[in-house]
């Protein structure tokens, strides 16, 4: 399993600079052709799909592979943070993006949080259409903080519910919706490695409900003791 990560995160790396000198003379290429010809344009949106989906393989070998950096994180005041960046993007699409995020306190990786909750936002307000809302509450609840993030899109069935999460799966509804399909198996493996977890359910009377928990207490890593010289 190791192995298998070391080549996905090797062979990510390895591709993304060939690829990106390749877009490169696109562009280059595209200056000297009529402007607006759909081949070349069709070429650049293909490329960079590709270089989506590079990022993010490298980004879940990484993930998969990196110690999380635990400690005790005011989960209430990071998330609060990460609705404020997400609401300029929320408001251009007409979404209105809603937090709710009392001080609360986790036991989680800052960085690894962060990240995850930007995923979940970002596919809530994705699939969200205008004039409705994604709310963002945070809460404890027994030994967990939690982050529920709701939204009122078209939601997915049961069937899609059971396999959300999984690598390169996408919903057959959604296909034409900008995304690599590894976004949600990132989140899922950030939060893996600090003990969290995230799970999906309906959210009435229409749209996704998505809960991010990490533990509220835990205990640091003991650094190995130095040999004596």
């Amino acid at each position: 399993l190791e192995q298998q990560r070391a080549f996905v995160a090797d062979a990510s790396h390895q591709l993304r600079n060939p690829l990106a000198a390749l877009l490169l003379r696109i562009e280059l290429l595209a200056l000297e052709l009529p402007e607006g010809n759909e081949e070349i344009a069709s070429v650049q949106t293909e490329g960079k799909r590709l270089a989506r989906v590079l990022d993010d393989l490298l980004d879940l070998a990484l993930a998969e592979h990196s110690q999380a950096d635990l400690k005790v994180t005011d989960v209430g005041a990071l998330t609060a943070e990460r609705v404020a960046a997400w609401a300029p993007t929320a408001e251009a699409k007409g979404v209105r993006l809603v937090g709710d995020c009392p001080p609360t306190t986790g036991w989680a990786d800052p960085v690894a949080l962060s990240s995850a909750l930007d995923a979940v936002i970002d596919n809530a307000v994705k699939f969200t259409p205008p004039d409705e809302t994604v709310r963002v509450e945070v809460a404890s609840a027994g030994d967990a903080a939690t982050v529920v993030v709701t939204d009122n899109g078209p939601g997915l069935t049961d069937e899609e519910l059971a396999r959300v999460g999984d690598r390169f799966w996408r919903s057959g509804r959604h296909q034409n919706v900008n995304g690599s399909g590894l976004g949600l198996s990132i989140c899922r493996a950030l939060l893996a490695a600090g003990d969290g977890s995230i799970s999906f359910g309906h959210h009435e009377p229409h749209g996704l409900r998505v809960t991010v928990r990490v533990p509220r207490t835990g205990t640091a890593p003991v650094e190995p003791r130095q040999p004596r010289p």
